[in-house]
């Protein structure tokens, strides 16, 4: 393709827009291109999406319009899958969960809606201190990072969905795979997880804080504040399914190392961008629960659910004390983050054992 013709690519690609089941019908404004678009379709697709891509990544839109690239061809995938192989029963389950997600979506909005209406008062301020008593705030975090990490972690963030989604297929296929398991796992965090936003509510300090996160030194009084937005801090579900990622890394070597840099990407994107330190610290056990939920170790679970439960108990009912304590606050920190790591070494030898995975408790 000589370069008049990509400048013409770029300039309708810009301009353009993309329907994703009618990948032919693609027009610029001046309607002056028509037929020229289609044969890029059509014919070269494959060009006209790494144009795109690298075109709307130099804008810095990436975030913004990777969610729309990754479905449209991931569903696209699928069927080629199904065309290649139509007795697979993987394909139908993938789309499945897609579906499943798409249909939960606008519930949970709603959901969150009604929560903030429910909870009017948040403990973002009172996060904050136990940040501050913990000796790391997002604040102090979130500031290392230039407008280019940060749009760049935003993908990661978005990408939470695709990951799960990805995850589930990768189990359905591989040798020894847990995909019912892993599904379960999914069901239990973001169910139960959905309750516990209101034992804490909060909304994280890039809604409490505004312009101030993350440049600012906010110094305020660990009370109750009337603030209008979502409470979906505490614990933080994100980094909790991430972590499920590594918990069902299926014995294989090649996926725990991509699900323990997805962790690191998370867990730095959502301190960027949306969470206090403590959500994240909480969010390890609960991640730990799901686990043993979806195993039916109901005693495992019970531990680590009280874990969680001491964690908003208290910060909830004896944030004064809490504060006044930061040693042992700290200690119960580096306590959650540890049966999180002991947890993941416990898996990987269990998942490398086989069959007797369901049986020994993380």
């Amino acid at each position: 393709m000589d370069e008049s013709c990509a400048i013409e690519v770029k300039i309708a690609i810009r301009d353009s827009h993309i329907c994703l089941f009618e990948l032919a019908a693609v027009t610029d404004p001046a309607r002056s291109g028509f037929s020229f678009h289609r044969y890029l379709f059509l014919e070269q697709p494959g060009l006209v999406l790494v144009v795109l891509v690298r075109e709307k990544f130099l804008e810095g839109r990436f975030g913004r319009m990777n969610q729309t690239v990754f479905w449209s061809f991931a569903i696209v995938a699928l069927f080629v899958w199904l065309v290649f192989r139509p007795f697979a029963t993987a394909p139908w389950k993938i789309l499945g969960l897609i579906a499943l997600l798409v249909v939960v979506q606008p519930l949970t909005v709603v959901a969150l809606k009604a929560s903030s209406q429910a909870h009017p008062l948040k403990y973002d301020y009172v996060l904050q201190a136990v940040d501050q008593a913990l000796g790391l705030t997002a604040f102090q975090i979130a500031r290392l990072f230039t407008e280019w990490d940060r749009r760049a972690l935003l993908g990661i963030y978005e990408l939470l969905s695709g990951a799960m989604i990805a995850w589930y297929g990768i189990h359905l296929v591989i040798r020894g795979g847990q995909p019912r398991k892993l599904f379960y796992s999914y069901l239990i965090t973001f169910t139960v997880g959905g309750f516990l936003y209101g034992v804490v509510p909060a909304m994280g300090p890039r809604y409490a804080f505004g312009a101030a996160f993350p440049m600012g030194h906010p110094n305020v009084a660990p009370l109750l504040a009337r603030l209008d937005g979502y409470p979906n801090a505490m614990p933080s579900l994100h980094v909790a399914t991430a972590l499920l990622l590594v918990l069902f890394n299926g014995g294989k070597r090649w996926l725990l190392s991509i699900a323990l840099l997805f962790l690191a990407g998370t867990v730095a994107a959502t301190l960027a961008l949306e969470h206090y330190v403590v959500d994240l610290v909480v969010a390890v056990p609960f991640a730990c629960f799901a686990v043993e939920m979806a195993y039916a170790r109901v005693i495992g679970a019970i531990k680590y659910l009280g874990l969680v439960f001491v964690w908003l108990g208290l910060i909830r009912f004896a944030s004064p004390e809490l504060l006044h304590h930061p040693w042992a606050l700290r200690f119960l920190a580096v306590f959650s983050v540890s049966l999180g790591v002991r947890a993941v070494a416990v898996q990987w030898m269990v998942s490398r054992m086989g069959s007797m995975s369901e049986h020994v408790s993380l």
